[in-house]
C-alpha cells in the first residue's frame, strides 16, 4: 500500500516538469489487442500545466470524450499577444467556460508570461501553437490514469462529509420525520492526488500568493453559496482577472 503525504507545489510542479517520456496505462477494454494506452508525455503534462495555471476542471480543458460521462466544454481558448494595462506585463489569457453551471458562465484567467513569474505560461502557449490549438487531446479518464502515476505517493486532504440516500433524480431522500436519510459519514483523510488535486495544489498557490478570499472565489467563479459569501457581492462587486493579476507576479525558482 503507497503511503501518502500532503503534496506541496513545488513538489507537484517537479512532478509534472520531471515527466519526459509517454506513459503506459492498461486500457480498460480487453478487447483492445496491445492491452494499454500510450499516453504523449507532451499532452499530459500540457494538460495538467493548463489544470493547475487556471484551477480548472480536468474535463474542461480536453477535448476527446470517453463513453457517456465525456463532460468536455469544447470552450477553451488561449492567447498570447495581450499586455497588462497597469504593469505592461506580457500575459498568457486563457478562457473557457465552466461545467457544473446551471447558466452558462465563462472564465477568463490572465497568467505572466514572464519566465521569472511563471515558466509553465510559455510552456502551454508553444505547445498550443505547436498542436493547431488542440493540445489536450486526450480523455478525462485517460488524464487520470496517467496522472494516478505521476503523482503516486503524493495526496491532498479531504475533509470529512456525509453521504445521503438519493433518488433516481439525485435528490436527498427524506425518512419519516423529514430528517435527511445518512448512508454513511465519511472521516477527514488524505486521498491520492490526481486530476482534481490539482485545483487543490492551484487554491493553495494563491492563498500563498496572497489572494483574498473574495479574490480566490473570483478566480475559480464560485458562488456565493459555494464559499459562504453574500450573494450581493457578486452581483456587484465581480473582481477582474486585470484586477488580481499583479499579485501573481511573483518571481519564481526555475
Amino acid at each position: 500500500m503507497t503511503v501518502l503525504h500532503l503534496a506541496s507545489p513545488a513538489e507537484v510542479r517537479a512532478r509534472v516538469d520531471a515527466v519526459h517520456e509517454d506513459i503506459r496505462i492498461p486500457h480498460p477494454s480487453a478487447k483492445f489487442p496491445r492491452g494499454e494506452i500510450v499516453v504523449p508525455w507532451k499532452t499530459i503534462t500540457t494538460v495538467d500545466r493548463l489544470a493547475l495555471l487556471g484551477g480548472f476542471r480536468i474535463s474542461e480543458i480536453v477535448t476527446k470524450f470517453s463513453g457517456e460521462k465525456g463532460n468536455t466544454s469544447n470552450t477553451l481558448s488561449i492567447d498570447d499577444n495581450v499586455i497588462h494595462r497597469d504593469t505592461k506585463q506580457k500575459v498568457l489569457l486563457i478562457r473557457v467556460n465552466t461545467l457544473k453551471k446551471k447558466a452558462p458562465v465563462q472564465r477568463e484567467i490572465g497568467i505572466p508570461l514572464s519566465q521569472e513569474h511563471e515558466p509553465w505560461a510559455s510552456m502551454v502557449a508553444y505547445q498550443w501553437r505547436n498542436a493547431g490549438g488542440n493540445p489536450c487531446n486526450i480523455s478525462r479518464q485517460v488524464a487520470w490514469a496517467a496522472n494516478r502515476i505521476i503523482f503516486k505517493g503524493l495526496g491532498y486532504k479531504v475533509r470529512s462529509w456525509i453521504r445521503y440516500k438519493r433518488n433516481e433524480k439525485q435528490r436527498i431522500q427524506r425518512d419519516a420525520n423529514g430528517k435527511k436519510i445518512i448512508i454513511e459519514i465519511i472521516p477527514e483523510h488524505i486521498k491520492q492526488g490526481s486530476d482534481h488535486f490539482l485545483r487543490h495544489i492551484r487554491t493553495t498557490e494563491l492563498r500563498q500568493m496572497q489572494f483574498t478570499p473574495e479574490e480566490r472565489a473570483n478566480f475559480y467563479k464560485w458562488s456565493p453559496i459555494t464559499f459562504g459569501g453574500n450573494p450581493l457581492l457578486e452581483t456587484y462587486d465581480n473582481i477582474e482577472w486585470f484586477e488580481m493579476f499583479p499579485k501573481l507576479l511573483k518571481e519564481r525558482r526555475i
